[in-house]
């Protein structure tokens, strides 16, 4: 057996867990007992000394484990057991507390009902003349229907200002009734009245509206009248003109016709006058050409014969063959 295959784990300590064994719930009455538990049960675990290679000595450490967590068991369901009795105590003190004070509630509501009863018909007549005020304050706003007022004013009439309800207020709360109807009829006839006016107007503008489809009715009959006239009178002019334009036309179709033979007989005479200036200038300028090239020839037959020392039948000879690119190298300018 190896040093790292031995486990040391304690010795085992009978007071404690012999005490719980009988009475499990003595761990929750006597202080200090967990720390015993605690420290019996670490004695336990530190005495046991097994060779973990072997299989008894691995099953002695599962059975110790084994052994804790049954004793853990047993102290678990004596503290359930211990809380349940301790839940049903709360539960009965609790049952006699809502009693207690449901009971003293209804007392107390019973002994105060009188100045309740009282208070509730106060707050019920003070909503009463707050609701009939507000109502005959409303009726002094500008109204813009007659069903409305009507509705309205049959609520005030029907409203009756009790003495014992209004009290103080027994003199205001009538004169505001009075004027809320004597507003509410005001707002009537006003209603009635601007009803009225507004059918004469409807009236007046229906004539006016009348009067004025007649006289557009009028005024386009007219129109089509003055129209078709025109209409008439313009397709006579434009006959006359179509005739007077077509005689116009053929006039000026004959001259046309004049002016076109005259122009093409001009053009032919200016062609035939460009085509002999044209051949003029040609010969004059074939003339000059010769000309000027008789000039320089001229001069280079000259200069040969001054300076080469040849008659003149012999510098022309050259003068011709380097006009005539014979020479290579050399050449004449014209």
């Amino acid at each position: 057996m190896t040093e790292a295959a031995t486990a040391t784990i304690g010795h085992n300590s009978a007071d404690v867990g012999e005490i719980l064994e009988s009475n499990p719930a003595t761990i929750y009455r006597e202080a200090g007992m967990v720390d015993l538990l605690i420290d019996s049960i670490k004695a336990e675990i530190e005495g046991l000394s097994v060779n973990l290679e072997t299989a008894s000595g691995r099953d002695a450490v599962k059975s110790l484990a084994y052994s804790i967590s049954k004793r853990k068991v047993k102290l678990e369901n004596a503290g359930k057991a211990l809380t349940e009795e301790h839940r049903k105590a709360v539960d009965e003190v609790n049952a006699v507390k809502k009693r207690i004070v449901d009971e003293m509630d209804a007392l107390r509501d019973l002994a105060r009902k009188p100045v309740t009863e009282w208070e509730q018909e106060e707050e019920r007549k003070k909503q009463r003349v707050t609701y009939l005020r507000t109502l005959y304050s409303d009726a002094l706003l500008p109204q813009t229907d007659l069903d409305d007022i009507a509705s309205l004013r049959q609520t005030i009439e029907g409203s009756d200002i009790d003495p014992d309800l209004f009290g103080d207020l027994l003199v205001v709360a009538q004169s505001e009734r009075d004027a809320a109807i004597a507003a509410l009829d005001a707002s009537a006839d006003k209603l009635k009245q601007e009803a009225e006016d507004r059918a004469e107007l409807e009236r007046l503008r229906a004539e006016k509206a009348e009067i004025e489809r007649l006289a557009a009715e009028n005024a386009r009959k007219e129109a089509e009248a003055k129209a078709e006239a025109e209409r008439i009178a313009n397709a006579e002019k434009a006959a006359a003109e179509r005739a007077a334009n077509e005689e116009r036309q053929k006039a000026q179709a004959a001259l046309d016709e004049e002016r076109k033979k005259a122009e093409a007989a001009q053009a032919e005479l200016d062609r035939q006058e460009r085509e002999r200036k044209a051949e003029a200038e040609a010969l004059a300028k074939r003339e000059a050409d010769q000309k000027h090239r008789s000039s320089i020839m001229r001069a280079a037959k000259e200069a040969i014969m001054e300076h080469g020392g040849v008659d003149e039948e012999a510098a022309k000879k050259i003068v011709l063959a380097i006009v005539s690119d014979s020479v290579p190298n050399v050449s004449v300018r014209f």
